[in-house]
């Protein structure tokens, strides 16, 4: 019994954790959806991105929603490179799910397109969040 108390207490650790890498507390997917835009926002202009453009792509349903946006944007191939690393380790999950670079001969920048998605939980309400 001892031992499989201790499992028990790791396993909740351990969801604990994992559960601290979604959102959470965003009132429906488009809030989260406008969240990563300011968060993308924010990093293009810490990497010189150009942004051209921002749409919200079509989010999942269910209990963990993924709201992917898709950004097209106007860099350098180094400031790009910058760019895509922060995106994917900010705290929280944040995925690049396509990428499409169109490159021209004797140009310093390349147009990109990139579909970026938050993911979050949905209904982890006060009551649910304690017990995890």
């Amino acid at each position: 019994k001892k031992e499989i108390n201790t499992l028990f207490i790791k396993a909740e650790t351990s969801l604990k954790k994992a559960v601290g890498f979604y959102s959470q507390g965003f009132s429906d997917a488009q809030s989260l959806q406008l969240s990563l835009q300011k968060e993308v926002e924010a990093l293009s202009s810490t990497f010189d991105v150009d942004i051209k453009s921002t749409d919200w792509l079509s989010p999942s349903e269910g209990e963990l929603i993924q709201a992917p946006i898709r950004v097209k944007c106007v860099t350098s191939p180094n400031y790009l490179v910058k760019f895509i690393s922060a995106i994917e380790t900010q705290k929280k999950i944040r995925t690049i799910d396509e990428l499409r670079i169109q490159a021209y001969p004797k140009k310093a920048v390349v147009k990109v397109t990139i579909d970026i998605s938050a993911y979050g939980i949905r209904n982890i309400g006060k009551k649910n969040r304690k017990k995890l």
